[in-house]
């Protein structure tokens, strides 16, 4: 069969394109990801050490479980982890979906899971914004669950005005900043743990029918219930009478207690408030 100029022009173009298709085809399956239907991976960036995406607003946006066979990208502090193993727990419609595509990281320790309120309302979800020490440490926990787990991986960081990480993907001054927090907040969490240890709990029981009780082991103290500014909750504790007493707004009796007994009783009322 004789073949024409214009015949293997075409035959020279063809396989040309077919070459190209083979080779994006090879890189993208060399990068370990799932590709399937993935619109930015031929210009993807990567940070210094090749091992990082460095993913923008928009880029990460299509990733939020809302395109079938799509991956889905969870970010937290700027950094994104594929969850796709965990389809159940984040697809749309699920709480955990308002993780995917964006970064959401003030959900994880307040539960604003509704994404288009968030959005309605103009709510900076990166941020942790007007955070206590209790929910700084909470939001570090669920770092730690991503960062230590056996599936879901970190894949890439997300760039973003005033975000985690810079264009480069090396990490900001607010990635910093929130990380001292953390440190900071846990190592008052332990010095008031052991703070605590100087006052420890005090021993109880109830019973439905006849009441409860609380008593504290050492009989030099005295229980009182109250929060101390070490406390994480009100509790009731043993004291020394001369503490307990030197700290009146801190510290109550219970209820027909002599401020002297290291044994009380209590009741609860219908609403099982304390009596």
């Amino acid at each position: 069969m004789k073949f024409s100029e214009m015949d293997l022009m075409r035959y020279v173009m063809v396989s040309a394109t077919a070459a190209s298709l083979a080779a994006v085809f090879i890189t993208l399956k060399d990068t370990g990801i799932n590709q399937n239907v993935d619109p930015q991976a031929l210009n993807r960036r990567y940070t210094e050490d090749g091992n990082l995406i460095i993913f923008t607003e928009e880029e990460i946006a299509p990733y939020d479980g809302s395109v079938p066979g799509r991956p889905y990208y969870l970010v937290v502090l700027g950094k994104v982890f594929d969850v796709t193993e965990g389809e159940k727990y984040y697809k749309k419609g699920e709480g955990y979906n308002v993780f995917l595509g964006q970064d959401s990281s003030r959900a994880f320790a307040t539960g604003e899971f509704d994404r288009e309120d968030n959005k309605k309302k103009n709510k900076v979800m990166h941020k942790m914004k007007n955070f206590t020490d209790e929910l700084a440490l909470a939001l570090k926990e669920w770092v730690d669950f991503y960062e230590k787990h056996e599936v879901y991986k970190q894949i890439g960081v997300l760039y973003m005005e005033d975000g985690y990480y810079d264009m480069k993907g090396h990490p900001t001054a607010l990635l910093q900043k929130t990380e001292q927090r953390f440190a900071d907040a846990l190592a008052k969490k332990e010095a008031s743990e052991l703070k605590a240890e100087d006052f420890p709990d005090c021993k109880s029981k109830y019973n439905r029918e006849k009441g409860g009780r609380v008593w504290c082991e050492d009989e030099g103290l005295v229980p009182r219930k109250g929060k101390m500014e070490w406390d994480s909750r009100t509790r009731c504790a043993c004291y020394s009478l001369e503490f307990a007493n030197s700290h009146p707004d801190e510290l109550t009796t219970y209820t027909n207690c002599s401020p002297t007994a290291t044994e009380c009783t209590y009741q609860y009322d219908a609403n099982f408030n304390l009596i």
